[in-house]
Order: structure tokens, then C-alpha cells, then sequence
């Protein structure tokens, strides 16, 4: 990104160099794959949520 003859690499390209690792497309895969990450373990955390709820209700059932 240019502006008024000055040239804006970016934050990460700014702190760590031009590389692979610092490219647009590589920090957006991880940001995806980062979002991916936590959607699925929130939904893992929720399936075992009720797992845990009926399991609960089981053993009050066997118990009386």
C-alpha cells in the first residue's frame, strides 16, 4: 500500500521482515484456521455439556 510516496508493508511484514510466514494469505489461513479451531471446540464443549446433563439424570435415576 503506497500513500503520499511512503510505502505500508504491514504490521507483520513491518515487525518480523518480508517472508512466507508474514505474506497476507499465510496470516489469513491462520486467522481462518484459528476461527475454525474455536467454533468446533465450543461445539465439542456443548455436545459434552448434555452428555454430562443426562449422565447426571442417569445416575439420580439408578439411585433411587
Amino acid at each position: 500500500n503506497e500513500s503520499k510516496g511512503t510505502t505500508h508493508m504491514g504490521v507483520l511484514q513491518e515487525w518480523f521482515g518480508i517472508n512466507w510466514l508474514t505474506s497476507r494469505a499465510f496470516a489469513l489461513l491462520i486467522v481462518a484456521r484459528f476461527i475454525m479451531f474455536a467454533l468446533v471446540m465450543l461445539r465439542r464443549v456443548g455436545q459434552y455439556y448434555y452428555y454430562t446433563q443426562m449422565h447426571k439424570q442417569r445416575t439420580i435415576w439408578l439411585i433411587k
